[in-house]
């Protein structure tokens, strides 16, 4: 089992503080791709980046440079996830909505292209779009998350498991 580069709170952690230069009186304001999220603060920054890259209508994309890019579309929020760069990536809603995540497709595949010495024909395909979110693009970390909150069996347990038979 492969252990995924990064956890969605790990990664929120390391965003708030690149957002916290788009913090303006209390506000996170929109950068130059979209507009403002929404939240007030840091942990609610946090809370909505993880809710966005673990929820199951999320798409994701494995992005070049070991990214990864999110698109929730009832919330409109993009979340480019980037465990090699210290600020961990970027989120924002996009002003073009599902448009931008789109483009971000045909870049990618460019990426691909140029960065690639394989078959033209083979780099030119859209990179996969899965729908799941961080749990489809690692799908053993859901198997990692439910065995670390498996507790192990109480005395009780055992005695409701093998009840006594005054054998």
């Amino acid at each position: 089992m492969a252990k995924p580069p990064y956890t969605p709170e790990g990664i929120a952690r390391q965003m708030i503080g690149h957002a916290s230069a788009h913090l303006v009186q209390g506000q996170f304001l929109g950068g130059k791709h979209g507009v403002d999220i929404g939240v007030k603060d840091g942990p609610s920054l946090e809370a909505h980046i993880v809710r966005t890259i673990i929820a199951a209508d999320t798409k994701v994309v494995q992005a070049v440079n070991g990214r990864d890019i999110y698109y929730q579309p009832r919330t409109n929020t993009l979340v480019v996830a980037n465990p090699r760069v210290p600020d961990g990536g970027t989120g924002f809603r996009p002003d073009a909505h599902a448009g931008y995540f789109r483009d971000q497709l045909l870049r990618e595949r460019q990426a691909r292209f140029t960065r690639s010495g394989i078959e033209p024909e083979l780099a030119m395909q859209p990179p996969d779009v899965l729908v799941g979110g961080y749990y489809a693009r690692y799908p053993d970390a859901k198997t990692r998350q439910e065995e670390a909150v498996k507790r192990p069996p109480t005395v009780q347990d055992h005695f409701k498991a093998k009840p006594f038979t005054g054998q």
